[in-house]
């Protein structure tokens, strides 16, 4: 093989890494931007509610650490992967990431509009969606085991009826219109800190026991309980 054949196969190489890495550098870029707007989310939220710690790491002490310690970690990891103009506005995304979901949400449902910024609004449904994950793993975590307390049901928690579709105008938590026994607008969940007690009902049970009504949901409160 000449000389030149060498040179080519290697030039071919280096372009097909360079086209890979134009390929896959925006999306390992815009996941960090994410996990750095997540990361600034979480510390304001947990500064302005410390109680909601309960709800995001659980009760167990090693857990908690071992959430603080990878959410700390994960932060330093993407200032080696984004340029320092991105790093820097982090925190102003984030800022702005809760503006958009304070004022265009109705209860606990984000709604964009039109005349949202495209970048706010993508970080936005995603730090949308993660929180409601987070929140939906760890209620189900805590009512392992429990099932719909009504004879005919027997549904597991945190799973829901194939006819289970509504929005429920009182007790809503996370978790397919499921209820705890004390449940308030306030306090979604509270009774079940930490872990579940008392007999318990999927949305749709009681529905059927004419205990509430399918509305959909037109009353206001913190969008994070």
């Amino acid at each position: 093989m000449s000389g030149i054949e060498v040179w080519a196969n290697w030039l071919t190489v280096i372009g097909g890494i360079l086209a890979l890495l134009l390929y896959i550098y925006p999306k390992v870029r815009k996941w960090a931007i994410r996990r750095g707007v997540m990361y600034w989310h979480w510390k304001l939220l947990l500064s302005q509610e410390p109680d909601l710690e309960r709800v995001i790491v659980g009760s167990n002490a090693v857990q908690k650490r071992a959430w603080y310690l990878g959410q700390r970690l994960s932060f330093k990891l993407i200032k080696w992967i984004i340029p320092a103009s991105d790093y820097v506005m982090i925190v102003s995304y984030s800022q702005a990431v809760d503006n958009e979901l304070n004022t265009k949400s109705t209860g606990i449902l984000y709604s964009p509009t039109l005349d949202s910024d495209p970048l706010i609004r993508d970080l936005a449904t995603f730090v949308d969606a993660r929180e409601a994950g987070v929140f939906e793993q760890n209620f189900t975590k805590r009512h392992k085991g429990v099932v719909c307390a009504s004879e005919n049901c027997q549904v597991k928690y945190g799973e829901r009826r194939n006819d289970h579709d509504f929005l429920c105008n009182d007790g809503i938590n996370l978790s397919g219109g499921w209820f705890c026994p004390t449940e308030s607008r306030e306090n979604l969940g509270d009774s079940c800190f930490p872990k579940a007690v008392g007999p318990h009902y999927c949305g749709l049970c009681l529905k059927e026991m004419g205990e509430i009504s399918p509305q959909p949901i037109d009353f206001h409160f913190d969008r994070r309980f």
